[in-house]
C-alpha cells in the first residue's frame, strides 16, 4: 500500500509508466569522426561584431530606466532573463559586463550603514522595493564589473538622529562620514567608474557638516565624471566635482607614464 492508501500494482494498472523504445546506440568509428566531408553544426553568434550582441543582450537582461515620480533618484529595474549567463564562459563574461556596466545602482548611505535600494517595476505597474546591504549582496568580481552609481547621503537633523540612533551633533555627522568613507574604500577597486552621481540630504542645514560629509568623496580617482546636487553649497559641489575629476586625470597621466617607463625598461 502506499502512503495514499492505494496499492501500487493498482495504481500501474490504472496509470501505466510511459514505455520508451529501446535505445541501441550506435558506436561511429573515429575515422568518420574526423572526417571534414560531415558536416558539423557551429554557433556563428560570436563572430558577429561586439557591438550588435551587445544589443541583442540589451533585449534579454535586465536592465535600469528612470521615473522622475519616485524617490532614489528615480532608478527601477526591469526585469530580463540570466539564465543565457549559464550557456558559456564567453557569454557569461559578455552578459555580466553588459549586465553590471551599462546599469545604475542606486545607494543610500546612512549614520549606521549603506544599502542598495532595489526598485522593480513589476507587470501590474507596481513598483516593490527591496532593501539589501551594500557591497556584502555583491561578490568583488561583480562589484569590479559595476561603472555607473547612484548615491544618496542623509544627513539627520539632531533630534531625528537622538531618536532613531540614540546620537546627535558631532557624533552623527562622523557618523555619516564614516560610512561614506567606507563607500570610497569599495569603489576603489573598481578600475573605471564612468559616472558618479551624489545627492545629499542636509535635514541638519549646516554646510559646515555637509562638505565634512561629503570630504571623502575626494579621495576618488578612478570616477570620469561626478555631478552632485542636493542641500550642499554651490562652493562645496563645485569643489568635489573638480577634485575627484582632476584626480582622474593626473591619475590617469601617472599610470601612462609609469607604462610608458616599464616598456622602456623592457626594451
Amino acid at each position: 500500500m502506499s502512503i495514499y492508501g492505494q496499492d501500487t500494482r493498482m495504481l500501474d494498472i490504472i496509470y501505466p509508466p510511459p514505455s520508451y523504445p529501446p535505445s541501441n546506440p550506435v558506436s561511429t568509428p573515429l575515422s568518420e569522426c574526423n572526417d571534414p566531408s560531415i558536416p558539423t553544426s557551429k554557433c556563428h553568434f560570436f563572430t558577429l561584431p561586439l557591438e550588435l550582441r551587445q544589443q541583442i543582450y540589451s533585449y534579454i537582461l535586465p536592465y535600469t530606466s528612470f521615473i522622475t515620480s519616485i524617490g532614489t533618484g528615480g532608478i527601477v529595474w526591469y526585469r530580463g532573463n540570466t539564465t543565457i549567463l549559464a550557456a558559456s564562459r564567453l557569454l557569461h563574461e559578455e552578459c555580466a559586463a553588459q549586465l553590471y556596466g551599462s546599469s545604475v545602482f542606486s545607494l543610500c548611505v546612512t549614520w549606521d550603514c549603506t544599502i542598495f535600494d532595489f526598485r522593480w517595476v513589476h507587470p501590474l505597474g507596481l513598483l516593490p522595493k527591496r532593501r539589501m546591504p551594500f557591497p556584502e549582496g555583491f561578490s568583488n568580481r561583480s562589484l569590479k564589473l559595476m561603472r555607473r552609481f547612484f548615491v544618496r547621503i542623509n544627513h539627520l537633523d539632531p533630534y531625528t538622529g537622538m531618536i532613531k540612533y540614540n546620537f546627535s551633533g558631532p557624533g552623527l555627522t562622523d557618523g555619516v562620514r564614516d560610512q561614506v568613507s567606507f563607500l570610497v574604500q569599495t569603489l576603489r577597486i573598481i578600475p573605471e567608474l564612468a559616472h558618479l552621481q551624489v545627492e545629499l540630504k542636509d535635514e541638519a542645514h549646516t554646510p559646515e557638516a555637509a562638505q565634512r560629509v561629503l570630504g571623502p568623496l575626494m579621495e576618488l580617482n578612478n570616477v570620469h565624471q561626478v555631478t552632485c546636487s542636493g542641500d550642499a553649497s554651490s562652493a562645496a559641489i563645485s569643489n568635489l566635482e573638480l577634485s575627484v575629476e582632476r584626480s582622474h586625470v593626473v591619475g590617469g597621466i601617472a599610470a601612462v607614464a609609469l607604462e610608458s617607463r616599464v616598456s622602456n625598461t623592457k626594451s
